[in-house]
């Protein structure tokens, strides 16, 4: 008798959940087993406002584009999403992203 948007709804936040309580498990169990790893808070916060800008700017061409098909909005959205990200990354010293945009450069050079 609930709506089926409520649904939804619940199956994302229950995804979100129980991704961060595995992640916290795994970050025990690594923290166990090769010692206690810490990265510093503006680490997070550089992917997270990237991640944020990334999907801003995915919406933003969702609704201008009005994709019916999913796997057309698939098409369309997330290789936009991809390439905001690791712009944005990369322009944040994010190593792992500066690393990414070497292995392309000399892929795409040779």
């Amino acid at each position: 008798g609930i709506d089926a948007k409520w649904g939804v709804a619940g199956l994302t936040a229950s995804a979100g959940i129980s991704a961060w309580l595995e992640f916290l498990l795994l970050r025990r169990g690594m923290n166990q087993r090769i010692g206690r790893m810490e990265f510093p808070t503006e680490y997070f916060v550089k992917l997270w406002l990237s991640a944020g800008i990334a999907a801003a700017a995915a919406w933003g061409l969702k609704l201008w584009l009005h994709p019916q098909q999913p796997q057309i909005a698939a098409a369309l959205l997330l290789l936009p999403y991809g390439l905001v990200y690791l712009a944005l990354t990369a322009m944040f010293r994010i190593n792992e992203a500066s690393t990414i945009i070497r292995r392309l450069t000399r892929l795409l050079s040779s």
